[in-house]
């Protein structure tokens, strides 16, 4: 996934391929400070050095994008979750996830129902996934690729899902946190 660093009261973001060559020099656990000086950051890593040139530009309003987090999140596994869109994934760009208390419903089927089952008209057997969770009920529909970056981005064993109007809130362990722009389903 792609992080972008925001100092405080700037407005200003690095650029996500100058955090990436960070991400790769600090691997090696070596010491490392950052600088910040009008217009450029810089990243020291040792005896190498990263330097970027900040963006100014006004940030978007977060409280007003990243939904509140439910009463009654999905809970799921995330591993499980992760094999069940790569699956899907390979059949479909886009994935549609219905829960309801004790099961979450992955699938290619974009006119599966709340409850998981195929909908109504449908011939053929849909490309889906079932795996356990708690809370709910929720269904949201995500681009196969972004799910499963976010996922691989977050650490913790169980995640926590939230679907919102138009985005898709992932909670991890520690504070973690991913925003995924959702799609109708």
């Amino acid at each position: 996934g792609t992080h972008s660093l925001i100092s405080a009261g700037m407005g200003r973001c690095t650029p996500p391929r100058a955090l990436r060559a960070a991400a790769a020099l600090l691997a090696g656990g070596i010491e490392a400070s950052v600088r910040i000086a009008p217009g450029r950051i810089e990243f020291r890593i040792g005896s190498a050095m990263v330097s970027a040139r900040l963006i100014d530009a006004e940030l978007p309003d977060m409280g007003g994008i990243v939904p509140e987090r439910s009463a009654s999140p999905v809970g799921c596994d995330r591993a499980a979750l992760a094999s069940a869109v790569d699956l899907i994934g390979a059949a479909s760009r886009v994935v549609v996830a219905a829960a309801s208390r004790d099961e979450l419903v992955v699938s290619a089927d974009i006119s599966v129902s709340a409850d998981g089952t195929p909908g109504a008209g449908n011939d053929y057997d849909s490309a889906r996934c079932a795996l356990p969770c708690s809370g709910g009920p929720a269904r949201f529909a995500l681009d196969a690729r972004y799910l499963a970056d976010a996922l691989a981005a977050l650490t913790s064993d169980r995640v926590e899902i939230t679907a919102g109007e138009n985005t898709v809130r992932i909670d991890g362990a520690d504070g973690e946190l991913a925003v995924i722009a959702g799609l109708r389903a």
